[in-house]
């Protein structure tokens, strides 16, 4: 998850919280309301911390100070009694909780999906959509 979270001053000027302030107060809320907090960096896969630290200069390059002051947070992928806590391409959510900022994401994420094309009216849509919102027919799943 990247996180970034800063105030405007009174003439424009952005004042960004600090990695270590945007983590005490960043969670991952499961479909059934468990709670996760994010893991330590040194706790990451080495990889992985490789990959987070070559993303963080690019944002930085992308888009000036905000992309500075970017953030990476990963989260447990499985719960307590290992069940994925979300799986990007079934149905379910997942809500991320910054602050008193909360941002929920309903699942399956259909660009990630096949195309779904409507059998009445021929339109394509993402394959998150079960129905057509044009017609509502009911839309087949991919072969």
């Amino acid at each position: 998850m990247a996180v970034v979270k800063g105030e405007f001053g009174t003439f424009g000027g952005v004042t960004y919280q600090t990695e270590s302030d945007i983590r005490k107060d960043l969670f991952l809320f499961d479909s059934q309301g468990n709670q996760y907090s994010p893991l330590d960096n040194a706790d990451l896969n080495p990889d992985v911390q490789i990959f987070l630290g070559m993303m963080k200069p690019v944002l930085a390059n992308m888009m000036g100070s905000m992309g500075k002051n970017f953030d990476f947070y990963a989260f447990p992928a499985t719960d307590k009694t290992g069940k994925a806590i979300a799986n990007a391409k079934a149905d379910g959510s997942f809500t991320v909780q910054v602050a008193q900022d909360k941002f929920k994401w309903h699942l399956p994420l259909g660009s990630l999906l096949p195309q779904k094309i409507c059998p009445k009216c021929g339109e394509k849509f993402g394959g998150n959509f079960k129905y057509c919102p044009y017609d509502g027919t009911p839309l087949p799943n991919p072969k």
